[in-house]
C-alpha cells in the first residue's frame, strides 16, 4: 500500500511539473513572437519613413537578452540543435540591422518566428506528439 501510494505521489509530480514546463514553453514562446512581431513592424515603418535604426537596434537587443534568459529553461527539455537554430537565426536578424540590410532582417525575423513557433507545437502535449 505504501508503495503504491508513492508511485501515485511521483506519477502526479511528473504530470504536474510536465504541465508547467508545457504552459512556460507556450507563454514564453507568444512572447518572443509577439516582440519579433513588434520588431518587424518598426522595421517596416523605418523602411517606409527612412528613418534611423536606433529603436530597432534596441528592440533586437531586448529580444536577444529576452533569449538568452528564455534559453536557460528550455535547454533543460528541448534538443539543443533545434535551439541553436533559433540562436543563428537571432544573431542573423541582429548583424542584418546592424548593417541596415533591413530586407534581409525581415527574412530572418519570419524564420525565427517560424522556429519558436514549431518548437511550441512539437513539444504540445498532443495526441500526434505522445504517438
Amino acid at each position: 500500500m505504501k508503495e503504491t501510494i508513492i508511485m501515485i505521489i511521483i506519477l502526479i509530480l511528473i504530470i504536474a511539473s510536465g504541465i508547467g514546463i508545457q504552459k512556460y514553453l507556450v507563454e514564453s514562446s507568444n512572447m518572443l513572437c509577439e516582440k519579433l512581431e513588434n520588431l518587424k513592424t518598426e522595421i517596416g515603418m523605418a523602411k517606409q519613413e527612412q528613418k534611423t535604426t536606433e529603436n530597432i537596434n534596441r528592440l533586437a537587443n531586448e529580444i536577444e537578452e529576452e533569449w538568452k534568459e528564455i534559453n536557460k529553461i528550455w535547454s533543460t527539455v528541448i534538443l539543443h540543435e533545434e535551439l541553436d537554430m533559433i540562436e543563428i537565426s537571432l544573431l542573423e536578424v541582429k548583424s542584418s540591422i546592424q548593417v541596415q540590410d533591413l530586407e534581409s532582417s525581415l527574412e530572418e525575423i519570419d524564420k525565427t518566428i517560424f522556429l519558436v513557433g514549431h518548437i511550441k507545437e512539437k513539444e504540445a502535449l498532443k495526441w500526434r506528439n505522445i504517438f
